[in-house]
């Protein structure tokens, strides 16, 4: 099965409890909101915002947040941040998502600090800047945060606003996983799978796997489904492979659903299906998946479950580099 290298994709942070559900009393909550407290204005938002005890509204959340976030509430700064940066009740706009993080990280707010850190790693609504992402990523890891731990580890292993370290970036990585940080288990089983920072261990790699799986991490369960499908640091099961592609793809991630595909188009764990392989690299591909891509020309130019297309073959193998 092709695959490329592992690839590390940092994403930016959700709403979190630790901003917000303090007071089980929701009327209370609201009273204390429409007087002025700027704690229960944030806790509400964010009940708007998961649909707690109210009827889910992106509109009132984002409303609540920004009462609180004017009155220089940090989280609730942070809070609109994410609202303005997926287009949570208000329109999209990474600029205005910048400011509010910007606000709130300067109040050593390290959801902010490492949001931000992304938008700079990004060019999300700056100029791309990795030197200062690397300074925001320093800046929520230094407070534990277990997310700025992990990106500060990614821009030590790749070298990224720091001088490459990959001894640094392990030990990050084990700090973030051990504070059960999906995406640090995640990178860490990385590590332990390439032999990066320490020796190549595959059963390591797989606990560590497993744990971010557990979390839902949709890359570590494709991770665990190139485990199990290659028999490394366990059994190899090809139906248990075909389950966490599954996970993976039902999540959109576009390695898994490429993974999926191959196993669609060679009957390996699956009947085979090579409309729905097909299917799978075009989401994947659309994504942005090179191996996706390959798989896509490959089915353009030998009509594999979809109509032959020549140009479209040409399109796509382009797109993989190939």
């Amino acid at each position: 099965m092709r695959r490329a290298g592992f690839v590390m994709i940092i994403l930016i942070g959700c709403f979190s409890t630790m901003y917000g559900i303090k007071d089980p009393n929701i009327t209370a909550l609201q009273n204390r909101a429409d007087t002025g407290n700027v704690d229960a204005m944030n806790e509400l938002g964010v009940c708007y915002m998961i649909g707690d005890r109210v009827n889910q509204s992106y509109v009132l959340a984002s409303e609540y947040f920004r009462k609180a976030a004017l009155m220089g509430h940090a989280a609730a700064q942070c809070n609109l941040g994410m609202c303005y940066e997926n287009g949570n009740g208000v329109q999209t706009d990474y600029v205005k998502a910048v400011a509010w993080y910007s606000k709130a990280a300067e109040q050593d707010m390290e959801q902010a600090q490492c949001n931000l850190g992304i938008c700079y790693e990004y060019g999300r609504g700056v100029k791309r800047d990795f030197d200062r992402a690397a300074y925001w990523f320093k800046r929520a890891a230094e407070q534990e945060d277990p997310r700025g731990q992990c990106c500060l580890g990614y821009c030590y292993e790749y070298g990224l606003g720091v001088e490459k370290n990959i001894t640094q970036a392990l030990m990050l990585y084990q700090l973030s996983a051990d504070q059960g940080d999906a995406l640090g288990q995640c990178c860490l089983g990385d590590c332990y799978a390439q032999g990066k920072g320490a020796a190549q261990d595959w059963s390591k790699a797989v606990v560590c796997y497993k744990s971010a799986a557990e979390w839902g991490n949709a890359q570590a369960e494709c991770r665990l489904g190139n485990c199990y499908a290659e028999g490394h640091g366990v059994e190899k099961d090809i139906n248990r492979a075909v389950e966490f592609y599954q996970k993976s793809a039902d999540k959109f991630d576009p390695q898994g659903q490429c993974n999926l595909g191959v196993c669609y188009l060679n009957g390996s764990g699956v009947e085979t299906n090579k409309e729905r392989a097909a299917e799978l690299f075009r989401l994947s591909a659309e994504a942005g998946n090179v191996n996706g891509a390959f798989y896509l020309g490959l089915c353009y130019r030998d009509g594999t479950g979809i109509p032959q297309d020549s140009v479209k073959a040409e399109y796509w193998l382009e797109k993989a580099g190939k």
